[in-house]
């Protein structure tokens, strides 16, 4: 992907058209977990499991994001982060309108008790040790964001971390996000996020 990069040579958004500080946006709904979870659906064996080859799964990987132009985007830095921030808003309204039966009932039914307690959403971080993810993510500049719903379903989300720095607080990065605000996130029926740096 990075001789498509060099090739547009340009940020995709029409309003900017910088030619420094390019980076590679996966376009909405493209995202790297939903990629990997529809190739690894061919995999699943009787038992449940995933077995599949590495260097197989890694072809298909590459595969999957072609043609280039309908699964990224070449943004410079300042619009790939205005570009994720339209997509944390989107994710918000995706969980409401799934199941908005079943959510309206988990709210009317548990969340009601949170006016008298605050609630903390568990959040797990992987790699476990703090010291190593602080350094993975600083590194990347991105993890995956895997929510947890009541319903039983589970969303991914990209989360673009290239303005953290050595002085950031990351877990109150990522309490911060407008989803995962208390009294936001029990509405939203979310009961556990993962925060993994591949």
């Amino acid at each position: 992907m990075k001789s498509y990069k060099k090739t547009v040579g340009k940020c995709e958004n029409k309003k900017c058209g910088r030619t420094d500080a390019l980076e590679i946006a996966h376009r909405t709904g493209m995202e790297r977990p939903k990629i990997i979870a529809n190739i690894l659906e061919d995999f699943v064996n009787g038992d449940g499991l995933i077995s599949v080859d590495l260097e197989e799964f890694r072809k298909l990987f590459l595969d999957a994001h072609k043609p280039y132009e309908e699964k990224v985007k070449i943004l410079c830095s300042k619009c790939h982060i205005e570009y994720d921030k339209a997509n944390d808003a989107s994710i918000i309204e995706e969980i409401k309108n799934e199941d908005y039966v079943e959510q309206k009932r988990f709210l009317s039914d548990e969340c009601e008790n949170s006016n008298n307690k605050k609630e903390k959403l568990p959040i797990e971080y992987e790699p476990i040790d703090k010291d190593e993810f602080k350094n993975s993510i600083l590194e990347s500049k991105e993890a995956v964001l895997h929510y947890y719903l009541k319903n039983g379903k589970d969303y991914f989300k990209i989360w673009n971390a290239s303005k953290l720095s050595e002085s950031s607080d990351i877990k109150q990065n990522v309490r911060s996000r407008t989803e995962l605000r208390q009294g936001t996130w029990q509405k939203l029926g979310i009961i556990k996020v993962k925060v993994i740096v591949e």
